[in-house]
């Protein structure tokens, strides 16, 4: 469970996004605590067709509120639209950031919310598979457990007997909402650290 927790934190901070982007007070910048993401199962899911991931800022180019940089296997852009939980001038190469984005045609994740991600743990137990963070709906399943091939968000995804699944493999099935901890692979895929379920957000009172 220690090595779920980060994650976990990071998805739950995302879903508030959700219910905060239609703010447009650009007030103090908050950590990604005050936000959150959901899953299929008692909630919400992420908004249709949207993927949260997290990681070091890279290859910044633009001047805000347009930018462009890369995050991880994900390359993001923001635009006026975008809310930023984190001031924009912060954004800069190393910096690590989370943003719940819109894949597009080319493979570019347009982003609606940019905000600070929790503090890394000191140590994920999964070595050179951390560098990434992905929540959002599996597609395109193939593959026998542990070895399988599938895309969050868009994103390729790959298991292997290395992988730790946080929920039974055999469950893991199309159109369900899952996270994925994991490395940026050559093929700018990502080979999973670890497999967990989307956090579930209690419904609204």
């Amino acid at each position: 469970m220690r090595h779920l927790k980060p994650v976990l934190a990071l998805i739950a901070v995302l879903s508030l996004v959700a219910g905060c982007s239609d703010s447009t007070s650009p007030s103090a910048p908050t950590s990604l605590s005050a936000v959150g993401s959901t899953s299929d199962t008692g909630g919400t899911a992420n908004p249709v067709g949207t993927t949260t991931a997290a990681g070091e800022a890279g290859d910044l180019s633009g001047a805000c509120p347009v930018l462009t940089f890369n995050l991880g296997a994900v390359k993001v852009t923001t635009n006026a639209a975008t809310t930023f939980r984190m001031a924009c001038a912060e954004i800069r190469n190393g910096v690590r950031v989370a943003v719940m984005g819109v894949r597009q045609a080319d493979g570019t994740f347009v982003a609606k919310v940019v905000a600070p991600p929790p503090p890394q743990p000191p140590d994920t137990g999964y070595p050179g598979r951390d560098g990434i963070r992905l929540v959002g709906e599996v597609g395109r399943l193939s593959g026998t457990c542990p070895a399988l091939s599938f895309a969050v968000g868009g994103l390729p995804v790959k298991t292997d007997r290395v992988t730790a699944f946080r929920l039974p493999c055999g469950e893991i099935r199309k159109g369900i909402h899952i996270t994925v901890v994991g490395a940026r692979q050559t093929d700018r895929g990502v080979l999973a650290g670890v497999v967990a379920p989307a956090p579930v957000r209690r419904p609204p009172r």
